[in-house]
């Protein structure tokens, strides 16, 4: 996807109110979207952590003169204190060991959210039996909202799910005769949207970043490979060098016959064609090689003995013979030459020999054929 098309605005359809809330994830953006949450969960589990470790406490210094003794509510911040800790400690395991998966981490998100929400709403009823606001559940909620990366369906399964739970057990209490159905259902759809922005925003920016690297990749490329055939260019051998140094190998200077002339006689346009036919039948049968220059080909082939090298040329004659490009008077295909030269690379001096060697036998051969 081009750069460009992440920032074009959908027309309003069937189709992008359904791209809107299913949108189809790669296996990467699936794999993006959960590790953030795993480090999401990873704060929510810290900030929580700390918030009711310092309200338990207070809880248990005021309770200390108190009759009554602590509250039943602490044991529920208990519960919550355990959770958090248990979250931080299986995903610091994860990290050690390596074994992050996006289905984990998946499972690890839903459990913590559930857990932090039945939490949530047992405060809430101690809070809405007492006459006093229930702001630690609607906390919990815009704590997940505006930090977890979840798809607009599984966001709605969690607001229904919460809020809709809460609400029953309201009305099982008394009615819900203290609560504003209003209100109640405003605060749903305002969480609902903040959950669909931060999750449309986040996919954005790692498509953003997706189509940056894929276009860094390709400059990357179009600097080091020859557009025409396909093979990296001198530039790239230039920077590939030294990496031949310490090796066996052996070098072949390979060309086009008589290359001038089908230029001069058919036309460049033919030229181009039997320079990427050959190039394409170097990559099929040695991999990754080098555009010397013109109609030159540079190889590397490795292996320990000579006659499998020259096998293997012969291979690559068989198939150039099989090249046929046709011209306005005839088809025509294209023959080559090479010149071979190797051993171990000691050094980068060794290396440039056995280029200049293989290079002068390539002439030789050509001054035998009467080039």
């Amino acid at each position: 996807m081009k750069t460009s098309q992440l920032y074009t605005a959908l027309p309003i359809s069937r189709r992008s109110v359904k791209e809107a809330l299913l949108p189809r994830l790669t296996r990467e953006e699936w794999h993006e979207l959960e590790t953030g949450n795993l480090w999401m969960s990873y704060r929510i589990a810290l900030i929580v952590g700390v918030l009711e470790t310092f309200s338990l406490g207070v809880a248990l210094l005021g309770a200390r003169g108190a009759q009554a003794g602590p509250p039943p509510v602490l044991w529920g911040t208990v519960v919550c204190l355990f959770a958090c800790a248990l979250v931080l400690l299986v995903i610091r395991l994860w990290e050690h060991r390596g074994c992050v998966s996006s289905r984990r981490v998946h499972v690890l998100t839903e459990l913590f959210y559930w857990v932090l929400s039945v939490w949530g709403m047992r405060l809430a009823l101690y809070h809405y039996a007492a006459g006093e606001q229930m702001l630690v559940f609607d906390s919990v909620q815009i704590c997940f909202a505006l930090m977890l990366n979840c798809s607009p369906l599984h966001s709605l399964i969690h607001i229904v799910g919460s809020y809709g739970a809460l609400y029953l057990l309201l009305l099982r209490c008394d009615g819900a005769a203290m609560v504003q159905g209003l209100n109640y259902f405003v605060l749903a759809a305002l969480l609902w949207s903040s959950y669909v922005l931060h999750f449309r925003k986040e996919l954005l920016t790692i498509r953003l970043q997706a189509a940056q690297r894929s276009q860094i990749l390709d400059l990357e490329s179009a600097s080091s490979h020859d557009a025409l055939t396909g093979l990296k260019n001198r530039h790239a051998l230039r920077q590939d060098f030294l990496d031949y140094v310490g090796r066996r190998l052996w070098v072949v200077m390979a060309d086009i016959d008589y290359f001038k002339q089908y230029n001069d006689s058919f036309g460049h346009a033919v030229g181009d064609r039997f320079l990427a036919e050959v190039g394409a039948s170097i990559r099929e049968c040695f991999g990754e090689q080098y555009r010397y220059g013109g109609d030159e080909f540079l190889l590397f082939v490795e292996g320990a003995d000579e006659a499998q090298v020259l096998t293997k040329l012969r291979q690559w004659e068989d198939r150039v013979a099989q090249i046929s490009v046709e011209t306005e008077r005839e088809r025509v295909t294209p023959r080559c030459s090479y010149g071979v030269s190797g051993g171990l690379i000691r050094d980068e001096g060794t290396l440039r020999c056995h280029l200049r060697q293989a290079d002068q036998r390539l002439y030789q051969v050509k001054g035998r054929r009467g080039e």
